[in-house]
């Protein structure tokens, strides 16, 4: 039996010195969890012992599973708002600010380079109760104090693995430059932004998903690994750049979408994929609203490798290509359905949303109207409609709610741009940013039924000096206590991009 364990032990410590996972199915029981001090680092152990005792703080959930029996405190230790060590006695207590005066800001928005010194310049913040927003731009400035950080100087790729189809960037990577790159070796990233200066730090804090999401998945989908500073100072690499990995708590999913406000990104990992051999769009010409949502609804269980179906105003397509004028002018709206993958694949889908098309049932569609293009894609209309200073906002309800929604909003949606990302269960909705009382009467028109349906209706971007005075989120998730008390243990003087989340 000895040698059994040593030879387990072996093999776990080959598989984390090629930076793989201790574990790839069957999670870390009896057995495995003294192996975890083997692939994890104290500080990394000690952010999933905080997660731990958030959702159980007297460990009462399957004692002896995951950690390692020296990393957990005796139950009695446990008690609710502790920690299961001591915290450093400079780090104030969440909710409160040091007495101390505050050294004078720096003259230029810090840069760190590496993700040590992002945790020092954090720990620091910490220490002096000043805040800490995160930024990609280098010229970001200061306001009230605050020490602005820049993830600008933590950029380009760090590791390519086409073999194993991942890439390793800094967080302050732009978009358009990682794309340029693996275009280059015949890959992508399925990530789009309306924005060309966006970092892919920026994408998946802000968990901003394309309608390629589809196609290729979210961006909890594809992100594999990240390495993060926290705001006591602690460093930590979530996931690993393998696809199969549950060796303890899924940290890459928390920190999707959570918007700087648990740690800073400074690498993250992401799976890549073949550039698509063929990329067709079906341009459908629509003049009743109601129609498109029932096609658009027919066509959805067709689609295999389809990375969009949207429903939007025809004049959003003109901007992009002259091609479809004479086929859908005079028409209000368009139903757009893009197709990419293998040649085969993309024909054989194609042929079949041509024969629904055709099907007794479909009826009010001049069939020989509809166009097919390979110039653009759904997507790139997407991001055409929201590159925009206007307000933004999106709905969000599950897809067999989207229908209904659409139809009894219709009123006021006409008045307005709008686009629906059928396969998502999104609308979006473009307002001026003119008038903030009318703004604020749509978005409460807009929020009330969504929330009814299980959805939400959420601003995505307006002018900066509307953030104190519009209800960005409207609305608070069953486990807000539960990601306030992670919070606090994370970023226990409330530094990190206060006001960005709806903590």
């Amino acid at each position: 039996m000895a040698r059994v364990l040593d030879a387990g032990r072996a093999i776990v410590e080959v598989a984390t010195r090629k930076n793989g996972s201790l574990s790839g199915e069957h999670g870390i029981g009896i057995v495995k969890r003294a192996f975890m001090p083997i692939m994890f680092n104290e500080a990394e152990l000690s952010a999933m012992l905080d997660i731990k005792q958030v959702f159980d703080p007297r460990n009462l959930l399957n004692p002896g599973k995951i950690f390692p029996e020296s990393s957990l405190p005796s139950p009695s230790v446990m008690r609710p708002g502790t920690r299961a060590t001591q915290a450093s006695p400079s780090v104030t207590q969440p909710g409160t600010r040091a007495t101390q005066a505050s050294p004078p800001p720096p003259t230029s928005t810090p840069a760190p380079t590496t993700v040590e010194e992002a945790a020092r310049l954090l720990r620091d913040c910490t220490q002096a109760g000043r805040r800490g927003p995160i930024t990609s731009r280098a010229d970001a400035g200061y306001a009230d104090g605050d020490l602005v950080l820049s993830t600008c100087a933590m950029n380009g790729i760090l590791t390519y693995a086409p073999e194993d189809m991942y890439i390793t960037v800094g967080a302050g990577t732009p978009l358009v430059e990682a794309q340029t790159f693996l275009r280059a070796q015949g890959q992508h990233l399925p990530l789009a932004s309306p924005w060309p200066d966006d970092t892919i730090g920026g994408l998946v804090a802000a968990n901003n998903n394309a309608p390629l999401r589809m196609r290729y998945g979210a961006i909890r989908d594809l992100v594999l690994c990240a390495t993060v500073a926290l705001a006591d100072g602690r460093v930590i690499r979530a996931g690993r750049p393998v696809i199969k990995n549950v060796a303890g708590y899924d940290l890459v999913k928390l920190l999707v979408g959570s918007r700087g406000t648990l740690g800073l990104l400074t690498a993250i990992t992401l799976k890549v994929s073949s550039l698509p051999r063929a990329r067709r769009t079906l341009i459908i010409p629509i003049d009743d609203l109601r129609y498109g949502l029932m096609l658009a609804r027919r066509l959805y269980p067709l689609s295999l490798v389809a990375s969009a179906i949207l429903l939007v105003e025809s004049e959003s397509i003109f901007q992009h290509t002259w091609e479809t004028r004479n086929t859908i002018d005079g028409h209000r709206y368009a139903l757009i359905y893009t197709a990419e993958g293998l040649v085969e694949d993309v024909q054989s889908e194609l042929d079949l949303v041509h024969e629904e098309l055709r099907a007794p049932e479909t009826v009010g569609i001049d069939v020989p109207r509809v166009v097919e293009i390979e110039s653009i894609s759904g997507t790139d209309v997407w991001a055409h409609f929201l590159k925009t200073d206007a307000v933004h906002m999106r709905v969000g309800l599950p897809v067999r709610d989207l229908a209904a929604y659409v139809q009894d909003h219709m009123a006021l949606l006409g008045s307005l741009p709008f686009l629906v990302d059928y396969a998502s269960g999104f609308v979006y909705c473009l307002l001026s940013a003119q008038n903030q009382r009318s703004v604020a009467n749509t978005l409460e028109q807009l929020r009330v039924h969504a929330l009814q349906a299980g959805g939400y209706t959420i601003v995505t971007h307006m002018p900066e000096g509307w953030v104190e005075r519009l209800d960005r989120w409207g609305y608070q998730p069953d486990l807000l206590d539960m990601m306030r008390r992670l919070k606090e243990r994370w970023d226990p003087a409330g530094i990190l991009n206060p006001g960005e989340f709806i903590m």
